[in-house]
């Protein structure tokens, strides 16, 4: 008989178009192989009314035993913010903690914890362990964390122009290294994407909790096609959730400061933004640019991935390790990073990747690989063989099960 596993998220993972979702459906998958799994997790009010609901159960139903839907309580109006701002001081926590307090995931849980006994209690992200009061001694708790917070904050503030947000995020910052560190103490097991992640964390004496499972990448979904890859135009392409800030700010920068200078060089290119809610500044620049295309949400990336000469990463803020490299990888698409971009990722520059920290050394290595045939294939086939070897979720998976299987 399966132990029994409680799954707490924020976000229902579905659809599957960002790298939070894609992560935490992934872990689903791999711990119901071994673990009767229960799942709670809210649904934005929007999307709770239309075929959302039933289609995100039936999705996630192979691997959960039990899905338990609530309503997401969030709201952008002003007395919202003020209450939520005025929580966080009171509790000393994060104001992006308290914002995302739902009151209807914490009394599921609640009457979840009062009628069954749970072997384990997964939290997905951060946000969820506010949900924890009284939970029995002998239940193992772990966190997967996705993302070091006081690290993603003060990436965040280097790139903010207004000065008040610069200051805010600092201080979000400064609040969540001491949230993590409450947080962190208080469970059994901290799970991290990368080892550069985990040794950060290592500092603070929690070693023994500490775990590194990695995000993967569906190798048998992202196929590559090296016979076709070289008659594909000079299509430069970034995907990825628009409305998440650090992709709108990667996306800004390649148009502002790196495509000028490969505008310069090549008779002809485009730069392809894909990926959902582009900002209104965003789509700005599309329309000033002829050369630059920006899709919006797609069924499926992966044909725009498939039909594009390179796959850029201008990345300079934030935190954990990009999915989007490891499917440019396993499609073969060559690609050209910044350093932020492919943090988290054993790669190995000018072998499987070119990473490029600044517009002319970005510039430079994206006409490498429209311009040398040989060097362009070869990132192609090493890429491919990296993620095949090391970062398939099956391979994830086992790394997964292995560590829960040694600790409970």
């Amino acid at each position: 008989m399966k132990k029994k596993l409680l799954f707490i998220t924020q976000q229902v993972p579905y659809p599957l178009n960002d790298g939070g979702n894609i992560r935490t459906y992934n872990m689903l998958k791999g711990l119901s192989l071994n673990y009767s799994v229960t799942l709670v997790a809210s649904v934005p009010k929007l999307l709770a009314k239309d075929s959302f609901f039933y289609e995100a159960k039936v999705f996630l139903s192979d691997f959960c035993d039990e899905i338990f839907f609530v309503d997401d309580v969030k709201s952008t109006d002003l007395f919202f913010l003020l209450k939520t701002t005025f929580r966080s001081i009171l509790k000393f926590c994060p104001i992006s903690i308290s914002y995302n307090y739902n009151k209807n995931i914490m009394r599921e849980v609640e009457r979840l914890l009062g009628e069954i006994d749970f072997d384990v209690i997964h939290l997905n992200h951060l946000d969820t362990w506010q949900y924890l009061k009284d939970v029995n001694p002998d239940v193992y708790v772990a966190i997967d964390t996705h993302n070091i917070m006081f690290e993603l904050y003060d990436k965040y503030s280097k790139f903010q122009n207004s000065l008040i947000r610069r200051l805010l995020n600092r201080f979000e910052s400064f609040m969540f290294s001491i949230y993590e560190k409450r947080a962190f103490n208080k469970v059994d097991a901290v799970i991290f994407c990368s080892g550069r992640e985990a040794n950060i964390i290592s500092t603070w004496g929690l070693n023994s909790k500490i775990h590194v499972v990695p995000n993967g990448v569906d190798t048998d979904y992202f196929k590559s096609d090296f016979d076709s890859y070289g008659d594909n135009p000079n299509i430069v392409v970034f995907t990825g959730a628009m409305n998440y800030s650090p992709n709108d700010d990667a996306a800004i920068f390649f148009i502002k400061e790196v495509l000028p200078i490969l505008r310069e060089r090549v008779d002809k290119i485009i730069f392809l933004v894909v990926g959902k809610e582009p900002s209104k500044k965003l789509l700005e620049y599309a329309m000033l640019c002829k050369d630059v295309q920006v899709t919006g949400r797609v069924d499926d990336v992966r044909e725009y991935i498939k039909n594009s000469k390179v796959y850029v990463v201008p990345i300079r803020s934030g935190a954990g390790t990009r999915l989007k490299v490891l499917e440019a990888f396993s499609m073969g698409i060559p690609t050209v990073s910044t350093s932020i971009g492919a943090e988290g990722i054993d790669y190995v520059d000018g072998h499987n990747i070119l990473i490029g920290d600044n517009p002319v050394d970005i510039s430079n290595n994206i006409l490498d690989i429209i311009n040398n045939k040989e060097l362009s294939l070869n990132l192609s086939k090493n890429s491919r063989d990296f993620v095949e070897n090391n970062y398939d979720w099956e391979i994830i998976m086992k790394v997964l099960l292995d560590f829960y299987g040694r600790k409970i």
